[in-house]
């Protein structure tokens, strides 16, 4: 706005001359016609004045638009620059991470030799095993079969023992009852025998009496 005032000053200045310069030196010329002169290069300085004033703006609106698109691209460049630094960081991790792989890989690799020539060597003995798997299982049926005839025995004596715990249990039964009907005639017998010298004594002496009395 600063340089339009000036331009606009610059062309007031210049006609003022031009007057001037027309009356000192063209002091015939018809006036009116500078007049009309005059007023023309007015007008057409204030055509131009607005051509460039309308440029003006326009200069100034695209500088604006130029400072912001050079701000975001500041800011563009910051984030890229910052998105960079992490491609980078990811990229160093992501190499260090390749070479640990790569490193696993070839552990692997040697590994799978090792293990593949162990089981070439365990093929042989795979086919013994198979071969022991088969004879353990007939063995296990074989000694199944002797388990469950014993456990048919087992059963049997279990059976047989417990016919015998019964037959001793009622043989202790009568003993201790025997026992008891013995200690009571034990003790009959011991009452009946003292009863039986008593008594006998009793007639022995009834007999002695009798004799003496028979002899008076």
């Amino acid at each position: 706005m600063k340089n339009s005032n000036i331009y606009n000053k610059l062309i007031c200045i210049s006609n003022l001359c031009l007057i001037l310069y027309s009356q000192s030196s063209l002091a015939n010329v018809n006036i009116q016609n500078k007049i009309q002169q005059v007023k023309s290069n007015i007008s057409v300085s204030e055509k131009n004045k607005r051509q460039y004033e309308q440029s003006y703006k326009t200069t100034l609106a695209n500088l604006n638009t130029i400072q912001k698109s050079l701000e975001n691209l500041e800011k563009v460049q910051g984030l890229a620059l910052k998105d960079k630094k992490i491609i980078e960081a990811n990229k160093q991790k992501y190499n260090q991470l390749m070479a640990e792989y790569k490193k696993f890989s070839s552990e692997e690799e040697a590994y799978l030799q090792q293990e593949e020539k162990l089981a070439e060597s365990l093929k042989s003995q795979l086919k013994q095993v198979y071969l022991n798997i088969q004879k353990r299982k007939m063995n296990i049926k074989a000694y199944n079969k002797v388990v469950a005839e014993a456990d048919q025995r087992s059963k049997s004596w279990q059976k047989k023992s417990r016919d015998i715990a019964s037959v001793v249990n009622q043989a202790e039964s009568s003993k201790k009852r025997l026992l008891n009907e013995g200690n009571d005639w034990t003790k009959k017998q011991k009452i009946y025998k003292s009863e039986m010298q008593k008594w006998d004594k009793q007639k022995k002496t009834s007999e002695v009496n009798l004799k003496l009395i028979q002899a008076l």
